[in-house]
């Protein structure tokens, strides 16, 4: 039993430590692939990490999250992600093809993954401030 407290205990500091906080219960964390994804807690469960993946872009409001992504599955398939940092991963995703996300986080909704012009449009009809750009 002692064991598993010990355990607990630094998975909780690792996970205090790699993660940013955005508001409304919402954090930028590292996955378990060493990519970022936001997420409201730190399980790797899908529905309380609605941008799961590499998340190379994001900005944040008292309202909104808005965020640029790219498959995490996609990069593993070509790269050791276990030997890269954040910045590394985000000039090597650029290769790749992106995916945009609006997370409301006054009704807990989130809107993606979109492409950039549904992104686009949708910042509109949202009203989005446009100074909260990615």
């Amino acid at each position: 039993m002692k064991k598993l407290f010990y355990i607990l205990l630094i998975l909780s500091f690792y996970n205090c430590k790699n993660s940013l906080d955005l508001g409304s219960g919402y954090f930028v964390h590292s996955t378990q692939m060493g990519c970022r994804a936001i997420g409201k807690d730190f399980s790797w469960n899908v529905k309380s990490n609605p941008v799961f993946g590499h998340v190379t872009e994001y900005a944040v409001d008292d309202k909104f999250i808005i965020a640029k992504r790219v498959n995490q599955d996609s990069l593993m398939a070509r790269l050791n992600l276990a030997k890269r940092s954040w910045k590394k991963l985000d000039q090597l995703a650029q290769n790749f093809t992106a995916e945009y996300y609006i997370i409301n986080k006054q009704v807990d909704s989130t809107f993606g993954p979109l492409t950039k012009s549904q992104y686009s449009i949708l910042k509109k009809k949202l009203k989005i401030n446009k100074s909260l750009e990615i």
